[in-house]
C-alpha cells in the first residue's frame, strides 16, 4: 500500500491562522512536538500531515486541481465544523459519482478540496501493473 506522508501548501502569512482553523475543522491539528517546532505542521489521526509553508506572497493560490478526501467524521459533521469558523467557507455541491456525494470547498488561501462520503471503488482487481492509464467510469 502506498501512503502519502504529507502535502505542503504555500500560504500567505496573513492567512496562516485561518488556514490552521480551516484544517482543524477537517480533522487536522497542529503538532506541538520537538520535531515540529514551527507549528506549521498539522496531522490527522492516521498520521497524514499538512505542512503550511508561510510565504510573503499576497496572492491567493487558485489551482485548477483539487485534493479529494473522505473526512474522518463524515461530510455533514465537517460542514458543520466549517460553518462554525469565524470566516465563510463556500461549499459547492457537485453531481454524485459512484453513489458518493461530492462537495467542493476552498481554503482561505485558495486551495480546493473535494469532500466525499467514501472513496471510489478500486479500479484494479489484481496486482499492480505497469499500465498507468485508467478510464474514469461512473457506474451510477
Amino acid at each position: 500500500m502506498t501512503t502519502i506522508s504529507h502535502i505542503a501548501f504555500e500560504v500567505p502569512r496573513r492567512y496562516r491562522i485561518e488556514e490552521i482553523l480551516f484544517w482543524n475543522a477537517l480533522g487536522f491539528y497542529q503538532q506541538h512536538s520537538h520535531a515540529h517546532p514551527n507549528k506549521n505542521w498539522l496531522s490527522d489521526s492516521s498520521n497524514t500531515f499538512i505542512h503550511l509553508l508561510p510565504s510573503n506572497t499576497t496572492t491567493l493560490h487558485t489551482p485548477n486541481t483539487h485534493i479529494a478526501m473522505v473526512p474522518r467524521y463524515g461530510v455533514d459533521a465537517t460542514l458543520d465544523n466549517l460553518a462554525r469558523l469565524p470566516f465563510t467557507v463556500t461549499a459547492e455541491v457537485a453531481a454524485k459519482h459512484w453513489g458518493s456525494r461530492r462537495i467542493f470547498i476552498t481554503s482561505p488561501s485558495g486551495f480546493h478540496l473535494e469532500l466525499l462520503d467514501f472513496c471510489p471503488p478500486s479500479r484494479h482487481s489484481g496486482p499492480p501493473t505497469d499500465d498507468l492509464t485508467h478510464q474514469h467510469t461512473d457506474p451510477t
